[in-house]
């Protein structure tokens, strides 16, 4: 059975509300994005593309004075439904050094197209199909209510390994490849180990990046892999220099466990939820790491009793439902865990990671945040407050999406209008990081970066309108 046929036999859109992989929305995106004429004749430019719902703005499009000549309409439309769902409405608009501009007040959240009419002599383009008027030009907008146009999206993974453990590269190569794929955040998380992490911390945050490096480890003090991520101290050396404690708490968990589990199972859930306990007594993010993740790409690592309980229980602050790395039947077992879980009333929160143990899987699997800036604060309160959209990416079409379904959807015009600028100043940033590091962090290498990470918040600043 194919992977879409099986998430749809699941009830992937009835049984857990807002969290959807929604292909056609994509598919009609992408339709698009290619036949936009902006892309090939340049004839018209529009920076600024997101909007606040209410508010009286003003839209500004770049043209060639050719195609003002020729200009006779321009119409807005809901990018939602058929036309007599969503009819396209008349904008007024003036002309001033070939800059077309006019107001408009979006009514309500989504995507809407800003399309130009013109006259070829007498007569107005035609599609040769119906006869029907079609826009010489159009650009996709979108609007967002107050909350969500507050806050700004950032790519980042929280699951990777160097040298300090099993990695193929060193702790700064898998930096540097962090920020070439375009990611604003990221933790490496050896195993049992935060070195490759605050080895990063102390160099690269320093720089004048737009990355941001966070404190990251894998935990194995029990059979299920744990994850911990911002935590202050690393949790191996704690619960090593703290045994008793550690089993004293397993032990105190174990009765309050169901009694179906036998006795390896109970004690891999009890000291599970030792070690997320510690991690957050430490300020950091606990999660419980790929759940059915295939050893060898043969047994599932974990009973499905122990998941079950594990997430019913809920003691973690999120769930690893993407790990680029498993076999593909990980992400929709995980899933079928997540809606298991909202069955017994445990709404949890979700991310997505890479698993990278070399450079070259980074961006395969990653997560989306919603939040005020990519510093831990806003990033972990985004997650805590399923403000975030789970990325699995593994070729270059457009990638597969998981999450509330209005993230989801203003993730995927990003991905079509955003995220393609945004990674391209990041991969210049990148060359210009390698360079710094090779130059031994000179003033002249850093003020070059410096200027690089510059266009990535102008870009924000353009893109948003504020």
């Amino acid at each position: 059975m194919k992977r879409r046929n099986f998430l749809h036999s699941l009830g992937l859109g009835s049984l857990f509300a807002g969290l959807s992989a929604i292909p056609a929305q994509a598919a009609k995106i992408r339709r698009i994005s290619p036949a936009n004429p902006e892309s090939k004749q340049q004839v018209c430019s529009m920076a600024r593309r997101i909007y606040k719902v209410g508010d009286e703005v003003k839209l500004e499009i770049n043209a060639t004075p050719e195609f003002i000549k020729k200009l006779f309409q321009i119409d807005i439309k809901e990018d939602d439904g058929e036309y007599k769902f969503s009819p396209s409405k008349r904008a007024k608009y003036t002309i001033a050094d070939n800059k077309i501009t006019f107001t408009w007040k979006f009514q309500r959240e989504g995507g809407y197209v800003v399309m130009l009419f013109y006259k070829d002599g007498k007569k107005q383009v035609q599609t040769k199909r119906k006869k029907k008027r079609t826009p010489a030009e159009y650009f996709p907008v979108y609007a967002l209510d107050e909350d969500l146009y507050n806050l700004r999206a950032y790519k980042g993974d929280f699951h990777m390994h160097s040298r300090f453990s099993d990695g193929k590269h060193a702790a700064d190569t898998m930096g540097v490849k962090c920020l070439e794929v375009g990611f604003d955040f990221q933790a490496l998380s050896d195993h049992r180990t935060t070195k490759g992490s605050q080895l990063l911390i102390d160099e690269f945050n320093p720089l004048p990046i737009s990355m941001r490096c966070f404190k990251g480890e894998e935990c194995h003090k029990a059979i299920p892999h744990v994850h911990s991520i911002g935590a202050s101290q690393c949790i191996t050396d704690y619960i090593d220099n703290n045994k008793e404690a550690f089993e004293k708490r397993i032990e105190e968990i174990l009765p309050t466990l169901p009694k179906d589990l036998t006795p390896l199972e109970a004690h891999s859930v009890a000291g599970s939820e030792a070690e997320f306990e510690i991690i957050n007594k430490f300020g950091g993010l606990s999660a419980l790491n790929h759940p059915f993740w295939r050893m060898g790409e043969r047994n599932i690592h974990l009973t499905k009793r122990v998941v079950q309980v594990l997430c019913e229980r809920a003691k973690f602050d999120y769930l690893e439902i993407v790990n680029s790395s498993c076999s593909d039947d990980s992400t929709d077992l995980a899933i079928c865990a997540l809606f298991e879980a909202k069955d017994k009333g445990k709404d949890l929160n979700i991310f997505g990671t890479s698993d990278a143990h070399s450079r070259d899987r980074l961006g395969e699997g990653y997560t989306i945040v919603f939040a005020k800036s990519n510093e831990w604060n806003d990033v972990k309160s985004a997650i805590l407050n399923k403000k975030n959209v789970v990325v699995e990416s593994h070729d270059k079409k457009l990638p597969r999406l998981f999450g509330k379904m209005r993230y989801m959807q203003f993730a995927y015009f990003l991905y079509q209008f955003f995220f393609p600028l945004h990674d391209a100043i990041c991969q210049e940033q990148a060359k210009l990081l390698s360079a710094c590091i090779k130059a031994k962090y000179s003033e002249e290498s850093k003020q070059k970066l410096a200027k690089k990470s510059e266009e990535v918040k102008a870009l924000y600043r353009t893109f948003w309108g504020a």
